[in-house]
């Protein structure tokens, strides 16, 4: 069984193995993987909902915004919510 780290670390080795270059459409490549990534976690499959790949809105290359959102709590009390935002920047 991984650690939460080791795990963290495997996955950001995976993401640097994709290739994605300035200006072409490998850029979306890395937000599809991503993308997948989540869908595949249990909690993705029981709310679909809370995962998305949105469109940025103009973008001539179709690059793409990863949205995850994780939210629960305990009953009677206000939902807790995660939510984590990251740029992805391909090298030139």
């Amino acid at each position: 069984m991984f650690t939460i780290g080791e795990k963290i670390k495997t996955i950001a080795i995976e993401l640097t193995k994709i290739q994605s270059i300035v200006g072409t459409h490998s850029e979306v490549d890395i937000a599809e993987k991503i993308y997948d990534y989540f869908r595949r976690i249990d909690y993705f499959q029981r709310y679909p909902e809370q995962l998305k790949l949105l469109p940025i809105r103009g973008d001539k290359l179709g690059r793409k915004n990863v949205i995850a959102v994780l939210s629960g709590g305990k009953r009677g009390q206000l939902p807790r919510v995660f939510c984590v935002w990251g740029m992805l920047t391909p090298l030139g």
